[in-house]
């Protein structure tokens, strides 16, 4: 009998253990990797059952490459992990306790099959190290313009032509080749081409010494490659509507075999420009008003570009390439048209007079490049590559203004006009040499050199006319010649562990200018010599704390334009004019971030700038003229936080949030009160937030939502008040991804425009700016030809990563 209770007490006891051993639930967790040790962000992880293979649940790979699937039960199982590109990986996994599989590596998949369309989950944007990449690809944005693109690009404002990354002015690379443009010019020539074929943008915030010591960000603008074997194209049309019209239609053309990469594209874009503008203007003199204006101004432009370009990639062997590039903006259409309307009171404020003034401005110019590369592969990873370069810019400007002035009963007072010719022609030739050399434990040190020469030629005319002819300026006219030398050489290391990632780097440039101005024979020469140091520390402390600390020294040269005292009439009452005194600024900046798993940082930054260049606006009271001048300010300081945050919300949709605030310190010389010194400062700042969805099952249609609010701004010796934006865009594709259609209402709200002021001494100048913020574009694009991305990869994987649940 007690041999029976016995048993059956210790059978219940083995019973309750047994129910309690399977009611336990265990993590699988890992990390993956490629073979060069770096993270597969986004891969999917299955878990399927050990007897049949069939499906039980899964999981994403994080930002870097972690993953978990919990709630598991003991017992066998079969872990599947796949990425686009890369071999699967399939292998059994018993579970009797938390399982942690370390670092699992794939390896790249070289083989190719026919006829199977893959959309990589991709995020929209990624974080890296010392840069921030947005992928433009299969987004609504691929239609418009390259210049559509940046406007929506994270950490990216735009405020007319002028581009900043929090503050600084960043230099613009196209395939880490650097453009050589103005502000204006840049604009111009990213609206007239299309982003049909952009693969990303890369905001590169700590540049390293491989590139220029120029600028405070450097942003690198990377083209897709083709793919697929045989020859592919495609067609687009996009039509963009403000206040006015703007078109953009063009073709491209790809041809790839085992040696040859061939890719051509054309794009034509006529458009029209509408730009409202008022002035609130009061003259004083020892703080008492002596006269007060009021203006409108309307500008219209319509303009004509045809953009070619075309790259050949030809293989030399296994190890060495050779390619060939080129690009032509031709411009043989650009009118705009100004009218402005002035109210001039006197000193007590009663109507005095009123003029109206007829600005008619027409360009024709040409900006064409050419490069040749050569890259090489050794044995052991080392890689080679020669880059030579050369851009030709040659423009002309006719100029005719014309103003009536009148009494407030509209008798005329008087009449006067003038006429002016200009030709600028810029040669830039540039030669860079690039080695990298992989070293023991990991390390990869990189070096090269690099040389520019430049030449500028400008030339101005200008003439009264009276009585209907033309009778020369002598102090309006005037050749100015401008040539700049730049020598420069880097040397730089890197190296990343599990644990820790370094890299260091330093720069030197040499750099030797000469302007002179002919009709004065004035020759105003320079030379200097700077180390550009750049650092940054990264530790990764746990998957879940990760530890930045970066440094770098960036140099801001004069632009060519703003070195030429040439005085640009806008009206018979103001002009533009730069300076050949201008000095290069200095600048220092140093972070320090955290990021918590892969998904959240926060940074405090630190920047000064010496010698900042800035275009200020100055009265000269006692004259009643208005000058747009370029010159030094003494300097500018910031400093102050960004939170960051970038996650997939779901599998279906992509968060990127950014806030930054800062206080921003101005002080420039007020170049009408003697050069008294004049400080600028205020705390400024931005948040935007940007979504990118895909919906429908098959994920043929996306989504973003953006919204950006700026904080009142301080820039130069202005204060522009605070503005907001919110645009939503559709992207869908059509017939097997053959076609695509996009839509996008950008500021809908029309709240990005703004006011300005400048108030100091005895300057009182208050602007309204009104530009074509909010518009409407639908884009079309039809590919044709072998345009399906061959990979080997199943259509199994689509179907089993929609099995996955959020």
């Amino acid at each position: 009998m007690n041999f029976t209770i016995k048993t059956r007490v210790l059978a219940i006891v083995m019973y309750c253990l047994a129910l309690f051993a399977y009611g336990q639930e265990y993590t699988i967790s890992g990390k993956v990797l490629d073979e060069q040790r770096k993270p597969v962000s986004f891969g999917t992880v299955l878990l399927l059952k050990a007897v049949d293979s069939s499906y039980i649940k899964g999981t994403f790979t994080e930002e870097y490459g972690n993953f978990e699937i919990s709630s598991l039960y003991p017992g066998g199982y079969l872990i599947k992990i796949s990425f686009v590109g890369y071999n699967e990986l399939i292998f059994p996994v018993e579970v009797k306790e938390n399982v942690q599989l370390g670092r699992i590596i794939l390896k790249e998949d070289y083989h190719e099959i026919e006829g199977v369309v893959v959309t990589a989950n991709k995020p929209t944007v990624e974080r890296l190290a010392d840069r921030l990449v947005f992928n433009v690809e299969n987004t609504s944005l691929a239609n418009g313009s390259m210049w559509n693109v940046l406007q929506s690009t994270p950490q990216l404002l735009t405020s007319g032509d002028k581009l900043t990354v929090k503050g600084e002015t960043p230099i613009i690379f196209i395939n880490d080749k650097k453009v050589y443009l103005t502000a204006t010019e840049l604009q111009q020539l990213l609206e007239t081409t299309p982003a049909t074929h952009i693969k990303s943008v890369e905001v590169i915030t700590n540049p390293p010494a491989k590139y220029d010591a120029e600028g405070g960000a450097v942003i690198n603008i990377v083209m897709s490659k083709n793919l697929a074997t045989g020859y592919n194209g495609s067609i687009n049309g996009q039509v963009t509507y403000g206040e006015a019209a703007k078109y953009l239609m063009g073709s491209s053309h790809f041809y790839k075999t085992s040696k040859v990469n061939f890719y051509t594209n054309y794009s034509y874009s006529p458009r029209e420009d509408i730009h409202f503008n008022g002035e609130d203007i009061r003259f004083l003199n020892q703080g008492n008003q002596i006269g007060h204006w009021e203006s409108e101004i309307d500008r219209s432009t319509n303009s004509e570009a045809h953009n070619a370009s075309l790259n050949l990639d030809l293989l030399l062997g296994q190890k060495s390439s050779l390619s060939l590039s080129g690009n032509v903006v031709y411009t043989p259409y650009w009118k705009r048209s100004t009218e402005a309307t002035t109210e001039a009171f006197d000193n007590a404020n009663q109507l005095d007079s009123l003029f109206n003034s007829l600005n008619l401005t027409k360009d024709d110019k040409i900006n064409a490049n050419l490069s040749v590369g050569y890259d090489h592969q050794g044995e052991k990873g080392e890689k080679f590559s020669v880059l030579l370069h050369h851009t030709y810019y040659d423009g002309n400007r006719t100029q005719d203004v014309n103003t009536n002035y009148h009494y407030p009963e509209n008798m005329m007072i008087r009449n006067n006009r003038f006429n002016s010719e200009s030709t600028q022609q810029i040669k830039i030739y540039t030669a860079q040499l690039d080695y990298q050399l992989p070293i023991e434990n990991g390390g990869v040190l990189e070096t090269g050199a690099k040389g520019i020469v430049i030449s500028t030629d400008s030339d101005l005319q200008q003439f009264y006319v009276i009585n209907g002819s033309q009778v020369v300026d002598p102090n309006n006219t005037n050749t100015f010649l401008y040539d700049e030398k730049n020598a420069a050489a880097y040397l730089s290391y890197s190296k990343n562990s599990e644990k820790w990632g370094i890299a260091v780097g330093v720069r030197g440039e040499y750099t030797q200018t000469e302007g002179h101005q002919l009709v004065t024979d004035e020759l105003n020469t320079n030379e200097y010599f700077s180390l550009f140091p750049t650092a940054s520390f990264k530790y990764h402390a746990s998957d879940s704390h990760d530890f930045t600390l970066s440094y770098k020294k960036r140099i801001e040269r004069p632009v060519y334009q703003d070195l030429n005292p040439f005085k640009y009439f806008l009206t018979d009452n103001s002009y533009t004019s730069g300076s050949p005194y201008l000095e290069p600024t200095i600048q220092h900046y140093g972070s320090l971030d955290y990021t918590f798993k892969g998904a959240y940082t926060f940074s405090v930054f630190y920047r000064h700038r010496e010698h900042p260049m800035a275009e200020l606006s100055f009265l000269e009271n006692d004259n009643a003229i208005i000058k747009y001048v370029t010159t030094n300010m003494k300097n500018n300081t910031g400093y102050g936080f960004d939170f960051i945050v970038s996650k997939p919300i779901t599998r279906f949709w992509y968060l990127y949030l950014e806030s930054t605030y800062y206080k921003n310190q101005v002080q420039f010389y007020a170049v009408e009160n003697s050069n008294q010194l004049v400080p600028n400062d205020r705390w400024t700042g931005y948040v935007s937030a940007n979504n990118y969805l895909t919906l429908l099952k098959d994920q043929s249609l996306g989504m973003e939502v953006s919204y950006l609010y700026t904080f009142p701004m301080n820039d130069g010796n202005f204060v522009a008040t605070a503005r907001s934006k919110f645009s939503i865009g559709f992207n869908k594709s059509l017939w097997k991804e053959r076609a695509a259609i996009t839509f996008k209402a950008d500021d809908i709200f029309d709240g990005f425009n703004f006011t300005s002021s400048s108030a100091f001494l005895d300057q009182q100048i208050n602007y309204k700016a009104r530009y074509e913020t909010r518009t409407f574009m639908l884009g079309f694009r039809y590919k044709f030809g072998n345009y399906r991305l061959r990979v080997n990869t199943p259509e199994q994987e689509l179907e089993e990563r929609d099995r996955i649940k959020d």
